[in-house]
């Protein structure tokens, strides 16, 4: 699946202009919610937003929506360079 260039530094993701030089395949999803671990064409694994891919990607368990009684989740940073 063709990919959004994008920044995640952990936290937030940043959606940069065009698409990246690769295409992606869902391998499984990762402890950040919304971020899936990716096997990509160029050889390297990455972690992308689920919201960077052009297909819809198997539905994600195991996390709760945010509030005052639950912490913040942080995770680690990736790009699609």
């Amino acid at each position: 699946m063709k990919v959004q260039n994008f920044t995640y530094n952990g936290m937030f993701v940043n959606e940069l202009p065009g698409k990246a030089d690769y295409e992606a395949e869902f391998i499984e999803w990762s402890k950040d919610p919304g971020i899936a671990l990716m096997n990509c064409s160029d050889g390297k694994q990455r972690l992308i937003p689920s919201f960077c891919v052009d297909e819809d990607l198997p539905l994600q368990t195991g996390h709760t929506v945010a509030s005052d009684k639950n912490p913040i989740i942080v995770g680690q940073p990736s790009s699609s360079k």
